[in-house]
């Protein structure tokens, strides 16, 4: 018995990764009735969420249970039934062999029999070519949407650095019908140096003292100092490491969100509402908690940030190497210049020798770790191989980051006002300020306030 595989077109213009193209729609062609392409009685159902780029869950069901549904209602029952939580309540459905730069995806009437927008592909890994079924929710975004949404995260200050990395929850969310502002960087290539201190506690063990090479990737270090405060004096308990890092940093693209588009995501806002209003916890335990969630969810956010791929090379600097951090900083900009131009003569060179067989390494000594934020690059011309894939792009550059909470004002000033009130109540606690000692959180809550209520 031969599978049929199921396709569908439907009359209306598909969207494109442009901003404004369109394309004729192609011809309709017939769609079979009801669930007469699934195989089996039971079926494991994907639901692929468009817009979060991420398969949200996947269900076993009875063909019999859903064969008579629409989409709409089917939604329904996802949302209200099995509690996923999906990006909008709309559906699309794939098209064959699309136009070259046209989406393949196009949205479908909620009205649509459900049997008609399961995708039935074929798992090629298998044998057996089982059958694979997949309701697309949601709309596809256009690159420099989706890009925007992978990285709508908040900055969350790491504790041994005092540096921003990106977090894993989103304190805001975007209008998904604006269009980001894209522009190519200025440079595609830059250097970058830093001295980088470390603090680690006795506790640490002997690999972590050396963490920081292997996790520098994690780090945005071109953050501006004067967002965070200067570090409390060492206790007895820490010690100190201060890097050398010499950063190769391949800007592929800059993109710029409308502050104005920007709201506050509406599960952040319900957790400040349950802790600033809960009258059984002390201002000083809501205050604790207050603190914990911004450190979690990220005290900034940014709207402005370069993408692309950064490469690393750290050197570690003993107490004899102190008076002469700026030397070894510029040896190692060196070596690192030095081994880019081995790597783009090679690529520029009509030989028959591929650049990615260069040696970029050899430069560079036992003590001076390689690491880079793309991912299977071990050296330049790895770097610069994988780096061209979007896939592997991460903000390399903060152009711009603004306070979280500023977002609040919009619509939860009554809400910012009694979290500015609790932070001026006790960040003088010890305890507190223990919990975020790279900012200053007094002044940020003021000039948030002050900003708000400044005359116009």
């Amino acid at each position: 018995m031969s599978f049929i595989k199921l396709s569908f077109v439907f009359l209306v213009f598909l969207f494109s990764f442009g901003d404004t193209a369109t394309v004729p729609t192609p011809p309709t062609i017939p769609i079979p009735g009801h669930c007469s392409v699934i195989t089996s009685q039971i079926i494991k159902l994907s639901i692929f969420d468009l817009e979060d780029v991420q398969i949200k869950s996947a269900l076993y069901l009875n063909v019999n249970e859903f064969e008579n549904q629409t989409v709409g209602q089917f939604l329904d029952y996802l949302e209200n039934v099995q509690h996923i939580s999906l990006s909008t309540h709309t559906a699309s459905v794939r098209t064959l062999n699309p136009p070259k730069d046209v989406s393949p995806f196009t949205t479908i009437p909620l009205t649509t029999p459900l049997c008609q927008a399961i995708d039935v592909s074929y798992d090629v890994s298998n044998a057996d070519r089982l059958q694979v079924y997949t309701l697309f929710v949601g709309v596809e975004l256009t690159p420099r949407q989706a890009l925007v949404g992978r990285f709508s995260r908040g900055l969350v200050i790491d504790t041994h650095t005092g540096l921003f990395k990106m977090g894993i929850l989103p304190p805001v969310i975007f209008d998904k019908t604006y269009q980001p502002i894209e522009n190519p960087p200025m440079q595609s290539v830059v250097f970058e140096k830093h001295i980088i201190e470390t603090v680690h506690t006795t506790e640490s063990t002997a690999s972590s003292q050396n963490g920081f090479s292997a996790e520098i990737s994690e780090f945005i270090i071109s953050v501006k100092a004067e967002y965070s405060k200067e570090k409390s004096s060492t206790l007895k308990s820490s010690m100190k490491t201060r890097n050398a890092v010499v950063s190769l940093l391949n800007k592929k693209t800059e993109l710029y969100v409308d502050e104005s588009k920007i709201d506050v995501d509406p599960t952040f806002v319900e957790k400040l509402y349950s802790i600033v209003d809960d009258k059984y916890l002390s201002s000083y335990e809501r205050t604790k908690l207050v603190v914990k969630l911004l450190n979690h969810y990220g005290w900034y956010i940014t709207n402005q940030f370069t993408l692309g791929g950064r490469l690393d090379v750290v050197k570690s600097l003993d107490e004899s190497s102190a008076s002469n951090e700026r030397k070894e900083l510029e040896a190692l900009e060196t070596k690192l210049g030095a081994a880019y131009s081995v790597f783009s003569a090679s690529v520029g060179a009509s030989s028959k020798k591929s650049s990615s067989s260069v040696d970029t390494t050899s430069h560079f000594s036992s003590d001076e770790r390689i690491t880079s934020t793309v991912d299977r690059a071990s050296d330049i011309a790895s770097f610069m191989e994988h780096v061209g894939i979007k896939e592997n792009w991460r903000i390399i550059a903060l152009d711009n980051i603004v306070p979280t909470c500023k977002f609040l004002l919009r619509n939860h000033s009554g809400l910012f006002n009694k979290i500015r009130q609790l932070i001026i109540s006790n960040v003088h606690h010890q305890s507190i300020s223990k919990l975020q000692p790279h900012i200053n959180m007094l002044q940020y809550v003021n000039n948030i306030w002050d900003e708000y209520v400044q005359p116009f």
